[in-house]
């Protein structure tokens, strides 16, 4: 599992960087929020979350452990892939999220693009 890296971001890309990390580019989708705070030719580390898939590997970086831990509770339940989980923390921060499914709001859920009154309660 590549939990994390650390190299310089050489490309940025819709919802993706490219960082190398000696000289070995990984292609790692993140929220807006990163993304936006990320700059060609900056050095940063980045924690991220390996999916495996029979026919695809991706990596999903956030800035926070604590990020992965929520996106991988988010991917957790069904009917939620990675990429909804993104969709998700590209509204909310993690801290925002975890409060809302603590407070078992749906409609909080339900506002994001892609997710029912179903998957809103399954969630929580």
């Amino acid at each position: 599992m590549i939990s994390s890296l650390t190299g310089t971001i050489n490309i940025k890309k819709d919802q993706a960087v490219e960082i190398l990390v000696n000289n070995i580019g990984f292609w790692v989708t993140m929220p807006r929020y990163l993304l936006t705070e990320l700059e060609i030719g900056q050095q940063t580390t980045i924690y991220t979350n390996l999916i495996v898939r029979e026919k695809l590997m991706e990596l999903y970086g956030f800035s926070s452990r604590h990020d992965v831990d929520t996106f991988e509770m988010l991917t957790s339940v069904a009917g939620v892939g990675p990429k909804t989980a993104i969709q998700i923390f590209n509204q909310n921060t993690s801290v925002n999220i975890r409060q809302a499914i603590e407070e078992a709001d749906v409609d909080f859920f339900k506002s994001i693009k892609g997710i029912g009154r179903k998957t809103a309660q399954r969630l929580i």
